[in-house]
């Protein structure tokens, strides 16, 4: 249903799809490879796996930059005795980098806790706007490989059911044949 409409839009899909991930990463608690299975589908792998990135690229970085300005605002005492935001302010800036990299990496941690965390620390936009473009790719790369291998296992299911019928069908064939002659 979702992809009728998405595919009924014709080019007017890129950008809902680029809005649609924007607002996902914005909510931060909805995954959006339902999304990336869309643009796969209706673009391909490499534009679908472009339009994905950069959509995740932008909504995660929009989401950061409000979450923070809500930070900001927020004066809680708290939130700067956290000891996981210590330990992160107090990382030199490449250290800061790398940390945020390295969890961006990681293609199964869910990409709103980074946003509203990073929002929490003194990351600047900026490196976060680059570790997360770098730290997106293998994500969307799982996200388009787990999809095209669903599928891929739909065409073979498909194949699979259609060589059992086939072979069903000789091997009735052949007991008919084999009962006429005895």
């Amino acid at each position: 249903m979702i992809l009728e409409f998405f595919s009924a839009l014709g080019l007017w899909a890129i950008p809902l799809s680029f809005l649609f991930t924007v607002l996902l990463n914005l909510l931060g608690v909805i995954p959006s490879i339902f999304v990336t299975g869309i643009n796969i589908i209706l673009w391909g792998p490499w534009w679908g796996f472009l339009l994905s990135w950069l959509s995740e690229l932008v909504g995660s970085s929009l989401a950061f930059w409000l979450y923070r300005k809500g930070v900001q605002q927020w004066k809680g005492e708290k939130k700067g005795n956290w000891r996981w935001i210590q330990k992160c302010n107090s990382l030199p800036r490449g250290k800061q980098q790398l940390s945020l990299l390295t969890v961006r990496l990681a293609p199964f941690f869910p990409s709103g806790v980074v946003n509203v965390a990073g929002a929490f620390t003194n990351v600047r936009l900026i490196d976060f706007i680059w570790t997360t473009g770098i730290g997106k790719i293998p994500s969307i790369t799982l996200e388009v490989v787990t999809f095209l291998g669903f599928q891929q296992l739909g065409r073979a299911l498909q194949w699979t059911i259609l060589g059992l019928v086939v072979v069903g069908i000789v091997l009735w064939w052949y007991s008919k044949k084999k009962q006429a002659v005895d």
